[in-house]
């Protein structure tokens, strides 16, 4: 680990203060201002789906996205269960910061999809103004996604 550090010319100490940077900029409730990309889940989402994610000072997160038409779906059928289930994503667990790589990772330890429990998520993290971005890529509930979410701060 010590040849990192020297490759980037950062010491332990600094990367530990700008993780704890990062984090003071994260910790707080925000909501999907824009969900831009492609994949299965991206198509299951609509057009303007509505979410929230929350990071709080202690590395717990959770996030739910939906699609804005879910409570719209009839649950009639199989199949009406079906679709309201795929149109809906949450999940909960603890957050980690990589500040070098720009990488917050999603620790997942509970989820609506139970194949993502136990499963790690790296995210790509920009800030613009008062926006997080976060970049998925890879899998999310078995499907390949490929994602830009703009998160705005709402309790600020």
């Amino acid at each position: 680990m010590t040849g990192d550090f020297a490759k980037t010319g950062m010491t332990v100490a600094t990367i530990d203060d700008a993780r704890c940077a990062v984090q003071s900029r994260i910790v707080g409730t925000w909501m999907l201002a824009a969900l831009e990309g492609e994949g299965v889940l991206i198509k299951r989402l609509g057009a303007h789906p509505v979410g929230v994610l929350i990071y709080d000072p202690h590395n717990n997160m959770s996030v739910q996205i939906m699609n804005r038409e879910h409570g719209d779906f009839p649950l009639n059928t199989d199949n009406d269960i079906k679709t309201a289930f795929q149109s809906y994503i949450g999940y909960f667990g603890k957050y980690s910061i990589d500040p070098e790589e720009r990488i917050i990772t999603h620790h997942v330890v509970g989820s609506l999809y139970p194949r993502d429990v136990g499963r790690s998520f790296k995210r790509h993290y920009e800030f613009r103004g008062d926006q997080l971005i976060l970049t998925a890529t890879g899998l999310i509930a078995g499907d390949p996604i490929a994602a830009q979410l703009a998160w705005q701060r709402t309790d600020r």
